[in-house]
């Protein structure tokens, strides 16, 4: 079937559900037309007239005049349409379906279809080579230039693991984490395409990448050069089978993949390599369930227009593995546990993780394969940390892998054929907060006082960097063999921009600027900058040190086997060190006493129980009741009752960003103006204030400040803290003074039980 053919059978669908009348309400753009000639004629001609105050259309490109240009998705009024957000929504019956853009999309490629002389002439020289990208057409806040609508790529592509099936939302041209069921997390699958692209230098207003580093160092420390200076590579024309993609050539594109999970096998290499018991070593570690193959963890498809699409399977987020019928674990060697009772294994001298840092190790396997329990302990850290038992095994789905693509007809002029990096992700539990987002506004919003105190300062100079931003290769463990003699590296230690999110050659800043509208378009979308930068141990993606034939010495590169065996693990640890992981941790701090870290984005109290346990309660004068962070445990809550992430999937990045900027106002007002001062405080109470609170009455007329939609805070100063009798999951907490404090983004009043009365903070 030819391309226009296609899209007259899309257009024809479209039109029974309305778009016909819709689009004619926007634009002048006729799509009813009776043969493939009409249809082709009225996608390339000049519009008179484009609405572009219509819903969905006020980020359309102002330099797009056609219902299809060539070669530019972002300028093709239809391919705007069918692909972005919420274009349509309450005008349509329907919406589009993936197949229906993605052939639009190939006919914008395919309507005037470039040689690859002209492809090279275009790159200015540049080497030319043909690269898979994860790709997402995004609304103009969202991409490199935020001049308009436009398509933005990656070589790295970061699908999500979850418990449910993958929920596609025609509305929103996207897939959505949280269901009808508040403990369901439904997968994420991730797009891929082919490309011809070409290498070149960093360009800000040509290509990108987003957020143009100039120098420094990046989130982990490591020196980072200009992006001026680093070589990416930039697409150009995206690729599918036939002869109307490349001018002169039939192609058939095809594509190889890999993907594994090999937790279980590092852990167990570990403990060989040091001589450590272990019941399993050889041969057997290279099989499940010590790794698990891409048939367990992802189902790889390939859609109509060419591309491939990556599906984490649905499955528990975590299970007990088994061997041969019966319990199968480790065996805790002594002084292997952190005061949280996660058994630790060390990281490599250079930083890289060789193995899961972090292991579950609660669930004792005794003889016979059953279980005991050890969070009945009064002190489970010392019963870890004493060893010598073996802990049963929990295994995820999380993974990594790669995408490689074959294309038959360009093998003469396109000698590379580069590979995607495909990660299998834990789930985003703040599916509406954009880490780039919060990110741009922690950089770009707040005070330098205030910016400079907000985070944490032990975790180097970033805290909040995107995957997007770190300069760091793939995985470089990962070889293509394609006999028993040749072996080839997937990914190369010389090339740090795998992570880089790009747009079209040519998508100038240059370009007039829509409007930039921040609503949250409810999808989840799988590019880096949504996705962690810190690797300490990590949460989407951890990192190794390994060296190939380009870094005799080793470097640095993203592996998933560094996360938490199984990946709840970090979440327990990562949200309790507080905001690292900003969109994607919640910050639990304030449940724990002892805490590792200073709460930076507490949870509004309303929120709290998502993980089934209880807010922090005062119990009576001078005393509260918090949570052991050693007896807290994931693992078991996911195996029993399991999660309410419809509770805490609801928080919006104004929430975020509300919570974050004044938690950090409050601790200002008290003094509290470092990491350290920070920690010395515990959290017991946070919301919105209610509308008849006396005690806000009473603040208000004692500073003479009134204030409009502000939170409330509590906080102790803990003296004393010891396991409750008979529950040591809890602790109870003395304190002599607290601090009672109600926020806005200008004022902070509190009341200091160390000072007589009301005061008042401007900011």
């Amino acid at each position: 079937m030819s391309l226009i053919q296609a899209v007259l059978d899309a257009c024809r669908r479209l039109d029974s559900l309305g778009w016909r009348d819709f689009l004619l309400q926007v634009s002048d753009l006729d799509i009813r037309q009776s043969t493939t000639a009409g249809l082709a004629s009225e996608l390339s001609r000049p519009l008179a007239r484009i609405d572009r105050t219509a819903p969905g259309f006020t980020d359309f490109s102002l330099e797009g005049t056609r219902g299809i240009q060539a070669g530019k998705p972002a300028r093709s009024l239809l391919f705007h349409a069918v692909a972005a957000p919420g274009a349509g929504a309450g005008q349509v019956l329907g919406f589009p379906t993936p197949d229906d853009i993605e052939c639009i999309e190939n006919y914008v490629y395919g309507i005037d279809p470039p040689s690859i002389r002209d492809l090279g002439n275009m790159a200015g020289g540049a080497p030319l080579a043909i690269v898979v990208y994860a790709c997402e057409y995004r609304p103009a806040v969202q991409t490199v230039q935020r001049r308009h609508a436009d398509m933005c790529y990656s070589r790295t592509g970061v699908a999500r693991i979850g418990s449910a099936e993958a929920i596609y939302v025609p509305a929103v041209r996207g897939y959505r984490s949280l269901g009808t069921e508040p403990g369901d997390l439904h997968v994420i699958p991730c797009r891929y395409s082919a490309y011809i692209a070409a290498q070149l230098p960093g360009d800000a207003p040509s290509f990108g990448p987003m957020t143009f580093r100039q120098g420094g160092v990046d989130a982990e420390g490591n020196p980072v050069t200009p992006d001026s200076t680093r070589l990416f590579w930039v697409p150009l024309q995206k690729l599918f089978s036939g002869a109307e993609c490349i001018r002169g050539r039939t192609l058939n594109l095809q594509y190889s993949t890999d993907h594994r999970n090999e937790k279980l096998r590092r852990i167990h290499l570990y403990l060989e390599q040091k001589g450590y018991p272990t019941r399993y070593t050889g041969a057997i570690l290279n099989s499940p369930p010590f790794v698990l193959q891409e048939d367990a963890l992802a189902r790889i498809t390939s859609t109509a227009g060419g591309s491939l699409l990556v599906t984490p399977l649905a499955r528990p987020l975590a299970e007990e593995v088994t061997l041969n019928d019966a319990g199968m674990g480790l065996h805790i060697v002594p002084g292997g546990a952190t005061p949280e009772a996660s058994f630790r294994i060390p990281c490599r001298p250079g930083g890289g993780r060789q193995s899961p840092e972090y292991v579950y190790a609660r669930q004792e396997l005794t003889e016979g394969g059953r279980g005991k329990n050890l969070n009945g302990a009064p002190d489970v850290a010392r019963v870890v940390n004493l060893g010598e038992y073996t802990a049963q095994h929990y295994l995820d789905h999380t993974g990594d892998g790669w995408i490689q693509p074959r294309c038959d007809g360009l093998s003469l002029e396109l000698g590379q054929e580069l590979a995607a990096y495909s990660i299998l992700a834990a789930p985003d539990l703040f599916p509406s907060v954009k880490l780039v987002n919060i990110f741009d506004w922690w950089t770009n919003s707040l005070t330098p006082p205030l910016q400079a105190a907000l985070f944490p300062d032990f975790e180097g100079s970033l805290p909040m960097e995107p995957l997007s931003d770190a300069r760091i290769t793939a995985n470089i463990a990962f070889r293509n063999t394609t006999s028993i003699a040749i072996s080839a590296p997937v990914f190369v230690s010389n090339d740090d921009s795998y992570t880089a999110v790009v747009s079209l050659l040519g998508s100038s800043a240059k370009d007039a600027a829509t409007q930039l509208n921040s609503g949250d378009d409810g999808r989840v979308t799988t590019l880096p900058d949504t996705a962690s930068g810190l690797f300490a141990p990590g949460w989407d993606v951890s990192m190794d040190l390994n060296d190939d034939e380009n870094s005799i010495n080793g470097v640095l590169h993203l592996a998933a086997y560094g996360g938490g065996s199984p990946f709840l693990e970090d979440v327990r640890l990562c949200a309790a060190e507080s905001g690292f992981w900003p969109a994607l941790a919640p910050d639990t701090t304030r449940q724990f006493v002892p805490a590792p870290g200073p709460t930076v984005t507490p949870i509004f109290q309303s929120r709290l129980g998502w993980d089934g346990l209880k807010a922090p309660e005062l119990i009576g004068p001078g005393t509260a009741r918090f949570h052991s962070l050693a007896h807290a445990d994931y693992v078991s809550q996911a195996l029993g009752a399991g999660f309410d992430f419809a509770k805490i999937g609801a928080t919006t990045a104004d929430d975020y960003k509300t919570a974050t900027l004044l938690m950090g106002l409050v601790y200002e007002a008290v003094g509290a103006d470092d990491t350290v001062a920070k920690i010395k405080w515990s959290v017991l109470y946070f919301d919105r204030t209610a509308a008849d609170d006396p005690d806000l009455k009473q603040a208000e007329q004692a500073t003479g400040v009134s204030l409009r939609d502000s939170c409330r805070f509590l906080l102790i100063y803990p003296t004393a803290a010891e396991p409750e009798k008979g529950y040591p999951m809890n602790v109870i907490v003395g304190f002599q003074r607290s601090v009672l404090a109600f926020a806005t983004t200008k004022h902070v009043l509190y009341l200091d039980t160390w000072n007589a009365g009301w005061r008042a903070r401007a900011f």
